[in-house]
This record gives structure tokens, C-alpha cells and sequence, in this order.
């Protein structure tokens, strides 16, 4: 047993109890709903940003790029796998079919109209040509996203005030070491940040850039960081190994840049796109305090809390709606195809299910 081997335990248990002291005050905001009385109506409507993705997702190679790399897995085998961009398989055959669920409690909700939640099934699979952009891109960056603004949150409460705001990094292999195995090129890539003074944070592989002038996907492998520290020591990397750190600073808005670096991520199968390390990861002091949880679908009305109903849409001077939305419209043009007894019966079902 180490001479201070009690010291180190006095030490993590006093970290512990200090982490619990602030495991009540550092939570997720609820989920803000979509629409309020101030609001009551929610169209989704693809951003510019979103525009221009698709624009070079039609008008590039983008279906064509691809990049084999040995890799060996946790349990020590070794395989090839094959990189992609998202949105390269046949999307499945619910993808893009449209869900209605609505609330006809009409006395209870503004100008008696009824509430209705119009939106798009989705397999939330990166690959799909239909969900990768509107479905796993939102979902993806919004989750990174939150899980790293709690880590600032936790990072203020317990008095830490030094390099409390992400930093954007991009870290290029030197050529002879761009096509090493991906395990070992991740692992150097983290070697790298460490000396260089990133402490944890997020990785997304990129093993593809784009060729502007040709608009054409070269092979290219680099890895972009949003992570925490002070860099350093990037000149010294750099003639050592070859490899190439720079410091793209503070983002004005963290989303945006998540979401920009997913969209030409490298996809491939049993392989997240977003690896978390150091501070950040899943096995961190910090990990149950930063821990984002899974999404839930509201199957309640924001206006008077009582429970959705399968809806259909039942106007005969238009055909159905072919975009998503959710809020309050006129009653005359939907109709629910259940009762409200029946919603909640095929709920306990659900849940009787899920429990045994």
C-alpha cells in the first residue's frame, strides 16, 4: 500500500461531497415548450445554414466519399471499417411519414381551437438520407450542446474559474501517421491534446474535406475538439511529431459550431460520431452531474395539460399539410380518431410492458 495512499482517499472523498452538495443546484432548465399563449403556433422552416448543406450535399461527390481504416475493437479484434458521410442509406419505410397527434378540449384552450402536434417519424439514424439532417443533426448538437454547458455549470459552482469557456481545436495527423489504425490515431489525437493542455471535451472525426473550387471530397483525416483548457505548446507538437494543433478559440455560438462539425462528420457502424474524453467523459468525477438524459416525447397539451389523442385531417378545400407544425389551427379541419380513454388505456399498456 502507497505511503499516502490514506491521503488519496481523504482527498476523493472530500471531491465527492463536494460534487453532491451541488448535485440540486446544477440540473437541465425544463424543456421549453414550443409554443405558449404569446406563441401558439410553431412551423419548422429549414434555416439558411440548412439550405446550404443540402446545396452541397446535392451539387459534391458527397454519396462517392469514402475511406478504409484498420481498427481494432475493445475486445481485440481487428477489422476494416469503411467511412461515409451521414446521409448515404436508403431511408426506412416509416421515415418521413407524418404522426398527428392533437388535443380537442376546445372550451379550455384560446379562441377555442384545437392543438395539434403534425411532425414527421424519424429512425434518428445518421446514415439516412431523409433523417440525418432535421432529425439526428438537431437531436446530436443539441444533446453535445447541453452536455457541455453543464460542465461549465458545474465547473462555476464549485468556484472554478479558470478556462470555464470551450475552445474550438482542430488537430491534424502528420502524413505518415494519417493512415494508422483508427484506434491509434484517436488515441495519438488525445495524447496530443492532453500535452497540449486540453483537459476534456468533445472529438468528431473528419475523414473527409471538401474541395471547394472541384467540389469534390478529398481524404483528409483531422479531428475537431470542443473542449476546455489553455493551449499550448502547439510549435513544440508540431516539430516533434509532425502533427498539427490550431487553436480556433472561443465560438460564438457553441450549437452552430456542434452542429456545423456533425454535418460532414465520419460515419461508419458501431462508431459514435461524438466522442467524449477527459472531464467530459463518461467515466469522469463529473459524469452523473453532466449526464444528459433522453429525450421524452410530450404527449401532453400546453394549454390544459390533458392528454393527446391520435388526429386526422379531415378539411376537404386542401390537401393534408405536407410540412411540420405544432399548435392551435381551427377544429373544423381535424378530427381525433380516439378517445381520450382509450389514449390513456393503450399508455398503461405501454407501460405495463416496459416495466415487466
Amino acid at each position: 500500500m502507497p505511503k499516502n495512499y490514506h491521503h488519496i482517499q481523504k482527498a476523493r472523498l472530500t471531491m465527492s461531497q463536494q460534487l453532491k452538495e451541488f448535485h440540486h443546484v446544477v440540473s437541465l432548465p425544463k424543456k421549453r415548450s414550443r409554443v405558449s399563449l404569446e406563441n401558439p403556433y410553431w412551423e419548422k422552416k429549414l434555416s439558411d445554414s440548412q439550405i446550404t448543406l443540402l446545396e452541397i450535399h446535392d451539387k459534391s461527390d458527397w454519396i462517392k466519399a469514402e475511406l478504409t481504416q484498420g481498427y481494432k475493437t475493445s475486445k481485440g479484434i481487428m477489422k476494416d471499417i469503411v467511412w461515409k458521410l451521414p446521409s448515404t442509406q436508403d431511408k426506412k419505410d416509416t421515415c418521413g411519414k407524418f404522426k398527428t397527434l392533437g388535443c380537442f378540449n376546445l372550451s379550455s384552450h384560446p379562441n377555442n381551437q384545437a392543438y395539434i402536434q403534425h411532425t414527421k417519424l424519424s429512425c434518428f439514424r445518421s446514415a439516412c438520407e431523409l433523417c440525418w439532417m432535421e432529425k439526428w443533426l438537431a437531436r446530436e448538437s443539441r444533446r453535445a450542446t447541453l452536455r457541455i454547458e453543464k460542465y461549465e455549470s458545474v465547473m462555476k459552482q464549485i468556484g472554478n474559474s479558470r478556462f470555464t469557456k470551450p475552445v474550438h481545436v482542430i488537430v491534424s495527423p502528420s502524413w505518415d501517421d494519417k493512415f494508422m489504425r483508427f484506434d491509434l490515431l484517436k488515441k495519438k489525437c488525445r495524447k496530443l491534446l492532453d500535452q497540449a493542455g486540453i483537459k476534456g471535451g468533445l472529438l468528431i472525426y473528419h475523414p473527409f474535406g471538401l474541395d471547394k473550387k472541384r467540389r469534390v471530397w478529398v481524404t483528409r483525416p483531422h479531428f475537431h475538439v470542443i473542449g476546455f483548457g489553455w493551449v499550448h505548446d502547439t510549435k513544440k507538437i508540431s516539430d516533434n511529431d509532425g502533427w498539427v494543433i490550431k487553436n480556433k478559440g472561443v465560438r460564438q455560438s457553441l450549437h452552430s459550431t456542434v452542429y456545423y462539425l456533425l454535418s460532414h462528420a465520419g460515419v461508419t457502424d458501431n462508431i459514435h460520431s461524438i466522442t467524449w474524453f477527459g472531464e467530459l467523459g463518461y467515466r469522469s468525477k463529473y459524469a452523473e452531474l453532466i449526464r444528459v438524459e433522453k429525450e421524452e416525447q410530450d404527449d401532453t397539451c400546453p394549454f390544459c395539460t390533458e392528454i393527446l389523442v391520435n388526429a386526422v385531417f379531415v378539411g376537404t378545400d386542401r390537401p393534408p399539410p405536407d410540412k411540420e407544425f405544432i399548435g392551435l389551427v381551427d377544429s373544423s379541419s381535424w378530427s381525433p380518431t380516439e378517445s381520450i380513454d382509450e389514449s390513456k388505456r393503450i399508455y398503461r399498456i405501454l407501460d405495463e410492458r416496459i416495466i415487466n
